[in-house]
């Protein structure tokens, strides 16, 4: 009889949560899985829940930011000795399960050292499959990481973890960046239902509150978090001034740990922990209009539930020095993007200087109110 195969969820954050709940419940219902879940986020508060649905087998917090911070602050020779001996720096993590197929948001270097103490246990790899996690998982460019991992190609060959990568799953393959790997990109089902049981379990997961009165919201980006110079408030502070303070509100990144702009008196969305797109199920967002330099989060409800709405991106008017900004698969992506969502109405404006902007807001508001 042949023994099914186990599969192992790794989560940092609650859209990667929300995704890995949804490719779990509608492709892989039947497999045995567990999770495991990072504290790059703080789940505390649901992880009792989520034992409690019982979509997975097991469920397990996980202290991955110590681990993770000490392999960064070492050196290089440390750093291949702990590839080659994770167990250095994994005692303390579960090892008493052996996983077959690994599903993972992100290739941070925690999930690497988990797949390669499991690969020196068992001498076989197990399967990676990539889902989507936003922005980065449409854009991420697998050859130069396979070249940063030299060291690892040569020490374990066609098993590395790069080697391992079998395909991708998000929830618009038309945009994924990558041609070497188009021919394994597979779609997550869109949100359509909304009385589906998928839907009414992020609701008893996740707390939620009602959409907020403001006709705009903002999306703030990571830059802060990830130490890049940007100019994204002062864009911010002109949008402001011509729809007027009262009337936007500001969605804080999740990896943004300091709040620039209540401390500038504006008003930001309430309960950072709760996944937009779980957000989006508690009310009519239709009549909202988005506006943001690039998020992909600006455009969850079209890329999730199939919903369209309007949205400014400022990318044009940005100065900054985000990696991810020079990086020649994100401007494909964004092409593409802005191809796909705006192929039968313009849902997307891509102003050039603020004039321009004013005047679509203008509009918007005469339009709108």
């Amino acid at each position: 009889m042949k023994c099914k195969r186990k599969y192992l969820f790794c989560c940092e954050s609650s859209f990667q949560l929300f995704n890995a709940i949804n490719i779990k419940m509608n492709l892989f219902q039947k497999e045995k899985a567990d999770l495991y879940l990072s504290d790059q986020t703080d789940f505390s508060a649901i992880v009792d829940k989520l034992k409690q649905i019982k979509i997975f087998e097991n469920v397990c917090l996980i202290n991955s930011k110590p681990i993770s911070t000490r392999f960064y602050n070492s050196r290089l020779e440390e750093q291949i000795n702990y590839f080659r001996h994770p167990e250095i720096l994994l005692d303390g993590i579960p090892n008493h399960i052996l996983y077959d197929e690994y599903f993972i948001p992100i290739d941070h270097i925690f999930w690497k050292l988990l797949f390669y103490r499991q690969l020196n246990s068992t001498k076989a790899p197990p399967i990676i499959h990539f889902y989507e996690e936003g922005l980065r998982t449409y854009t991420m460019d697998i050859e130069t990481k396979e070249m940063n991992e030299a060291f690892n190609q040569n020490y374990y060959g066609a098993q590395s973890f790069a080697k391992s990568i079998v395909d991708f799953y998000v929830y618009e393959p038309k945009l994924f960046s990558n041609s070497h790997y188009l021919e394994n990109v597979f779609a997550i089902p869109k949100v359509e239902d909304m009385n589906s049981e998928f839907v009414n379990i992020l609701l008893h997961i996740f707390p939620t509150c009602k959409p907020p009165d403001e006709k705009f919201i903002f999306f703030e980006e990571s830059y802060l978090g990830d130490k890049c110079l940007s100019n994204d408030v002062q864009l911010f502070d002109q949008i402001a001034k011509i729809v007027g303070k009262e009337n936007i509100i500001v969605k804080l990144h999740p990896r943004n740990k300091i709040d620039r702009f209540s401390i500038r008196g504006y008003k930001v969305l309430p309960n950072r922990t709760t996944p937009w797109e779980v957000q989006l199920l508690r009310g009519e967002y239709a009549n909202k209009f988005f506006i943001t330099v690039s998020s992909t989060a600006s455009l969850s409800p079209m890329l999730v539930y199939n919903q369209e709405v309007k949205s400014i991106h400022l990318l044009k008017m940005f100065i900054g020095k985000s990696p991810l900004l020079q990086d020649s698969l994100f401007h494909l992506f964004y092409t593409n993007m802005v191809s796909l969502y705006n192929s039968r109405t313009i849902n997307i404006y891509q102003p050039y200087c603020i004039e321009e902007c004013k005047e679509v807001l203008n509009y918007w508001i005469s339009q709108f109110g």
